[in-house]
């Protein structure tokens, strides 16, 4: 039997493995350059040069041994004047919740001049590629789920948004809009939760909504493992 002065390092190591069991290691391979001639493709491709820009450092210019062109590098942002660093400085700074005057004022204090509109296009055109990329994402959550509702007003009708949270990486993995809140079915919500995760909760936190109680004991139960527990935290 373990002792009561070895329990905490045993106990220690039983985390650290169940952390690192499910967790794979991914190396990302460069991009290799290829010809952007789509009846090409080829990868036989040598510098050739460079591009002036007058808003962001010159581009690498290259030549296709295959069929002759010549094509610029891809950086990732195609099509923008700027450079990629200052694009995703202005991302970051949208997803904190700045507006585009405050970027741009922050831009300006380094001498970077952008107007607010080019910072619009930015955050509308890769704000929706993001989402589609997360829409996909499968996560490797926690054991702990946060489940509540979100009042608000779209044209001044009332509506309920119902999200479903990773309590460690705060990671949103459903929602669902809805015009009523005790006539809401969440079956779908949680649905939708338990296929993007790679494993099921075992704790889920809620407010005292009877409907999230009942559905969750249904989709997240399992025959073996630890025991399925529901906590009412969000009260009154």
């Amino acid at each position: 039997m373990i002792c009561k002065h070895t329990f905490g390092v045993h106990r220690l190591l039983e985390i650290e493995w169940w952390k690192n069991r499910h967790r794979k290691k991914i190396k990302i391979e460069r991009q290799k350059i290829r010809c952007r001639n789509p009846k090409c493709r080829s990868e036989k491709v040598v510098r050739n040069g460079w591009r002036k820009c007058e808003r962001k450092k010159p581009v690498q210019r290259y030549l296709c041994k295959s069929c002759g062109k010549t094509f610029s590098g891809i950086d990732g942002f195609v099509g923008r004047h700027f450079d990629a660093d200052v694009i995703i400085r202005s991302l970051s700074m949208a997803a904190a919740k700045l507006s585009s005057n405050e970027v741009r004022g922050q831009l300006k204090l380094v001498g970077i001049k952008v107007d607010t509109s080019t910072i619009h296009r930015w955050t509308d055109c890769y704000s929706s590629r993001m989402c589609e990329y997360a829409a996909v994402l499968r996560v490797d959550t926690r054991r702990q789920w946060h489940v509540d509702e979100l009042f608000f007003k779209i044209l001044k009708k009332k509506r309920y948004l119902f999200a479903v949270m990773d309590g460690a990486s705060r990671f949103i993995l459903s929602y669902e809009i809805s015009p009523l809140k005790q006539g809401f079915k969440p079956a779908g919500l949680f649905a939708v939760a338990a296929l993007r995760a790679f494993r099921l909760p075992r704790i889920v936190v809620s407010d005292g909504l009877t409907d999230f109680i009942k559905v969750s004991k249904k989709i997240f139960y399992l025959n073996s493992g630890p025991r399925f527990v529901h906590i009412r935290e969000i009260h009154l």
